[in-house]
């Protein structure tokens, strides 16, 4: 807990992360799925303790042809780039053994290595196809640092998937997503969310609301909740998507 609880970082206006959950995760994984284009902001907040970026979208494009994750951050040299998978693959309609249809597409990766200009290295995965599949096939048990989802809806721009509630499916595996992505979380983890598509209520609270991460922050210190086996802390905050993006702690509760 801050000491205060107005406190401004005297120097990050744009995003602040209280410095123990930072070093909480270092060294883990971090994964965003629905990401597309995503990616620089995690990448500044989170590059001096993340040695392994994942960001996921159906949407990116057969041959995964993408600018370079880093391109025009002059601190970090592209080392090498490599892709795997079915990089060409097609989205496909599929049936479950029970008959309901659902949207398949063979996942590709671009994998990216970089170095920083005082030697630390980075990696960017940028992975083809659904986020919620790759949550399950990317991620061993507790090996997820953090987790980051905004900007998205249940509308037709939208991804429509719930990766921060327990929404029943008719294709199983991308049903009670929060129990998968729980099996996923370290002990002490990072979920970083502006509140789409939750249905964690204190995670909605500014939801398509015109308040600053700092503000939404400090309304948040002080009410520490329990939810799914999680004590859940307001640790920090970086910019707007769908109202304030805010990031929470997680320790996980042992019984």
């Amino acid at each position: 807990m801050l000491n205060s609880i107005f406190y401004k970082h005297p120097q990050m206006s744009d995003f602040f992360i209280v410095p123990q959950w930072l070093s909480a995760v270092a060294g883990t994984r971090f994964y965003y799925p629905a990401a597309y284009l995503d990616h620089s902001e995690a990448l500044e907040a989170f590059q001096d303790v993340i040695d392994e970026f994942w960001f996921a979208d159906p949407h990116y494009g057969p041959g995964l042809n993408l600018v370079p994750a880093l391109a025009g951050h002059p601190e970090f040299i592209l080392l090498n780039a490599e892709k795997s998978g079915v990089i060409n693959s097609r989205l496909e309609s599929r049936r479950s053994p029970s008959g309901k249809s659902y949207r398949f597409l063979e996942p590709s990766r671009l994998i990216e290595h970089y170095e920083r200009t005082d030697g630390r290295k980075l990696t960017v995965v940028r992975r083809r196809g659904f986020g919620q599949i790759g949550l399950m096939e990317e991620f061993p048990e507790k090996g997820l640092g953090i987790f980051m989802h905004r900007g998205d809806s249940d509308n037709e721009s939208g991804s429509g998937v719930w990766f921060l509630a327990n929404r029943k499916a008719s294709y199983a595996p991308c049903g009670m997503l929060f129990d998968k992505l729980a099996s996923r979380l370290s002990d002490e983890s990072l979920i970083v969310s502006d509140g789409s598509n939750s249905r964690i209520n204190r995670l909605r609270t500014f939801l398509n609301k015109d308040v600053s991460g700092e503000a939404a922050f400090n309304h948040h210190q002080g009410q520490d909740f329990e939810f799914r086996g999680f004590h859940w802390s307001c640790v920090g905050w970086l910019g707007k998507r769908y109202g304030p993006t805010l990031v929470w702690g997680l320790k996980r509760i042992h019984k």
